[in-house]
């Protein structure tokens, strides 16, 4: 399934590919894409994001969760941030969605 050109809406359910495996580290977070062996490293934000993603999650979920964890931040800008992120991974074919 490729969503590789749509954008990422509030009602659509998003979880990583199986062949994206993801590691945990101090700095946030490595994930590999086996299909490429690529690999990739993110914050700890984004790690907090793909490892919601592994069994799947809605986007309004993920930004709810991160507002509850971060609400010194304006949920307009955490919600900015997680769907630039979501689109950066939908770009590099880590994750899918579906509505």
């Amino acid at each position: 399934m490729s969503n590789k050109n749509k954008e990422i809406t509030n009602e659509v359910f998003i979880r990583c590919k199986k062949n994206v495996k993801f590691r945990r580290e101090d700095f946030g977070c490595v994930i590999y894409d086996r299909n490429t062996n690529s690999f990739y490293s993110c914050n700890p934000s984004g790690a907090f994001i793909i490892e919601n993603l592994r069994e799947g999650s809605y986007l309004q979920q993920i930004i709810k969760m991160l507002c509850e964890k971060f609400p010194d931040e304006s949920p307009d800008k955490i919600e900015k941030d997680v769907k630039s992120f979501l689109s950066q991974l939908l770009y590099m074919g880590l994750i899918y969605y579906e509505k």
